[in-house]
């Protein structure tokens, strides 16, 4: 009687110390997570280089309600797809100022009366016809095109990208916190803006995810020993679960009851 007493209480002892654990590790990091919102808030984006922007994730519980208005309508058809958003990186892109000097324009003389002459020479002409100047440059990463007529003004100009933008998000990982590096393959623009939002299960395992069935076979030359468990994580690196254990020895069968627990060291998150 006094040895099951005894078990009980070691039990009982046993899964409140887990329970105890749990409820610290779970409040712990909850407190890491806002600790590193506030950081990643304050730090905002960093300029690492020219073209190679950096920015430090920030963990938000309901992900999907803080979609702006175009990624709500791409939300549509995730969830038809029966998918799940783990992360969000928004990017704000800016031109950076570009100065065109075109000394190679032409201008043609637009006769509005056929009888007023159009020599180059003429001053009149200027008064009474059109002058239409025409341009076109390229430079670095962009094309412009485009004329100018007089009597009355009038403009048109034609602006073209000569090569694609090529942005490259790469997602690193240390410990538990993520950070995006955004690197582009054009000078001529800068970003104005870069944050990663991540969901706050992102990576994590999903409550199925967590069980594991696990057995034990032992021998000797008179007995048997075998035994099987099931196992849950509770939080993160510790896992837990019931253990039943049979051993067979050619005279009395036994059955031991008892706990499995386990914890992974190196495991980060």
């Amino acid at each position: 009687m006094m040895p099951k007493l005894l078990s009980c209480v070691f039990a009982c002892l046993f899964l409140t110390s887990a329970v105890l654990l749990c409820v610290e590790k779970y409040s712990h990091a909850k407190t890491k997570t806002e600790l590193n919102n506030a950081v990643s808030q304050y730090e905002g984006m960093i300029k690492e280089k020219d073209g190679l922007y950096s920015s430090q994730s920030v963990v938000i519980k309901d992900l999907e309600d803080s979609l702006n208005s175009l990624a709500k309508e791409s939300n549509k058809i995730i969830q038809n797809r029966n998918e799940k958003i783990e992360s969000i990186t928004s990017v704000s892109l800016a031109w950076k100022d570009k100065y065109f000097a075109i000394k190679n324009a032409t201008s043609t003389v637009i006769p509005v009366d056929p009888n007023t002459p159009t020599t180059p020479d003429c001053n009149q002409c200027f008064l009474t016809n059109r002058i239409k100047v025409e341009f076109e440059k390229e430079l670095d990463f962009l094309s412009v095109q485009g004329f100018t007529l007089s009597n009355p003004a009038y403009a048109e100009l034609t602006v073209r990208w000569t090569k694609p933008l090529a942005l490259n998000l790469v997602l690193t990982r240390r410990g538990g916190r993520y950070r995006v590096y955004l690197d582009s393959n054009n000078n001529g623009v800068e970003i104005s803006e870069l944050k990663l939002s991540m969901d706050e299960d992102s990576f994590s395992k999903r409550w199925f995810e967590k069980i594991l069935f696990g057995g034990d076979l032992m021998s000797s030359q008179n007995s048997v020993l075998f035994g099987f468990n099931f196992s849950y994580d509770l939080y993160t690196n510790l896992f837990i679960g019931p253990k039943v254990v049979f051993l067979f020895d050619g005279i009395n069968n036994r059955k031991f009851y008892g706990f499995n627990i386990g914890y992974y060291p190196f495991l980060e998150r």
